[in-house]
């Protein structure tokens, strides 16, 4: 997942477009966090980290197609748009991927753990 957070923050002027086909990218994570509970899919999200708590936020993901898939702790695999997020202050920026527009999710392993991030 560290190649991939790279690739956004090198491409973070052009990589806005969350419905880049041609950016379809695959990576692993294991979930830190989930929200879920809204119908509105531009509502829900998902963290993921690898092994150092580098994350990336999953987006646009519906309620009904990913609720209950997985857990807290279940390592994932992911397929999405990976675009960078800027708020208008360099400081306040995600390291997104849109899952709900060509993604998928599929879980590799259950409860692996959530693993502490490293200084």
């Amino acid at each position: 997942m560290n190649d991939l957070r790279e690739d956004i923050i090198k491409n973070q002027e052009t990589w806005t477009d969350f419905k880049a086909e041609n950016r379809l990218t695959v990576t692993e994570g294991i979930v830190a966090y989930e929200y879920l509970d809204n119908e509105d899919s531009t509502k829900n999200y998902v963290y993921i980290v690898d092994e150092n708590g580098n994350g990336l936020k999953l987006t646009y993901l519906k309620s009904a197609d990913f609720k209950g898939k997985f857990n807290v702790g279940d390592k994932i695999k992911v397929s999405g748009i990976p675009y960078f997020k800027n708020w208008g202050d360099p400081k306040i920026s995600e390291y997104r991927m849109d899952i709900g527009n060509f993604g998928s999710i599929v879980v590799e392993k259950e409860n692996v753990g959530v693993p502490t991030p490293k200084k």
